[in-house]
């Protein structure tokens, strides 16, 4: 294998990964609407540091009006998320996750000073993944880092899902086509 065809899988299993991390996001904000509404008792339980079940069949107890868009977007994301493994055949020890310390963790604290409700908390979460999933995009059609520019059109595309990347590559085309039904549903959705 050569270094390009090396780099170029490593960009494929990092946009796995984001792919995940977002589906997770959402999940993570289904779950929270649910703590909210309906599972006030289930609530009252949970303890710092406990880890939440990860099954989307749990949502479907819910009648939150926003759980069947976030139940989609999950299933969208999962979807390009194992398109893109079997497109490319990724080894379950290629999509292996480190711990890596210098991850892109940023302090609860940090985000909280801008926030103020756990809804805001999880938007701000949900763009910076989806973001970082484009920037990904990006860098996998051109093998290079993306302008500081993508942001802006990202930001100005986020309602809209009319994001383009002008590239043949098919794991470029899957991803982002379900990147924009994502943001086409999320703008719909009434989270309130």
């Amino acid at each position: 294998m050569s270094e390009n065809e090396f780099n170029y899988r490593q960009q494929l299993v990092e946009l796995y990964h984001l792919l995940d991390d977002a589906a997770l996001d959402f999940y993570s904000l289904g779950f929270s609407i649910g703590l909210e509404e309906e599972w006030q008792d289930w609530k009252v339980t949970l303890k710092d540091g406990d880890t939440l079940p990860i099954d989307i069949e749990i949502f479907k107890s819910l009648n939150h009006r926003a759980i069947p868009d976030i139940i989609k977007m999950i299933e969208i994301l999962a979807d390009a998320r194992e398109s893109l493994s079997n497109l490319n055949s990724l080894s379950e020890e290629e999509l292996e996750v480190s711990d890596d310390p210098d991850s892109n963790n940023v302090s609860e604290e940090e985000h909280d000073r801008y926030l103020k409700t756990y809804l805001d908390y999880h938007k701000v979460e949900i763009f910076g993944d989806l973001n970082r999933v484009y920037e990904a995009l990006w860098e996998l059609a051109f093998s290079t880092e993306p302008p500081n520019e993508l942001y802006d059109d990202f930001h100005e595309n986020y309602y809209t899902g009319e994001l383009q990347l002008a590239s043949d590559d098919q794991n470029v085309q899957v991803v982002l086509e379900a990147l924009n039904k994502v943001l086409v549903i999320n703008r719909g959705t009434d989270y309130d």
